[in-house]
């Protein structure tokens, strides 16, 4: 983590031990951990590799969409986080993103606020517990 925010990054999403967003402290500032859950991966449901073998086939980007749904549903409900951790090389399929196909649930909802606008409005400073959509460095 010290690394991370010594080259200048104010947030970070590989950790899957909480439900919302926390910080690291570190000699060179905080550095705002972004939790997801594998239910949120999409390299659970789309990674695939023949040699060697991994993965459980490759499921209905519509099927996928509807569990990440649901998830956001929950969380929302719950007052919570949602984070999908996207995979250029497994979420960037044309399948998947074309005329806008990629998941953002939390355009369903009004005052839902994406993690990655506040995270980069705030410059580091934990937001709010709040409803995240995509999350992620060049994704807003």
């Amino acid at each position: 983590m010290e690394l991370l925010r010594k080259h200048g990054l104010v947030y970070h999403s590989n950790l899957m031990d909480a439900d919302l967003p926390y910080c690291h402290k570190t000699p060179y500032g905080e550095l705002v951990e972004l939790p997801t859950a594998w239910v949120n991966d999409d390299w659970v449901y789309f990674g695939f590799s023949a040699v060697p073998p991994v993965g459980n086939g490759i499921w209905s980007q519509e099927d996928v969409f509807e569990i990440w749904k649901e998830e956001f549903e929950g969380a929302y409900e719950e007052g919570g986080f949602f984070n999908v951790m996207g995979h250029p090389q497994v979420i960037g399929r044309p399948s998947r993103t074309a005329d806008g196909r990629a998941p953002d649930p939390a355009h369903s909802r009004e005052e839902a606020t994406s993690g990655s606008r506040a995270a980069h409005r705030d410059r580091g400073a934990l937001p709010e517990p709040a409803v995240g959509g995509h999350v992620g460095p060049g994704v807003s």
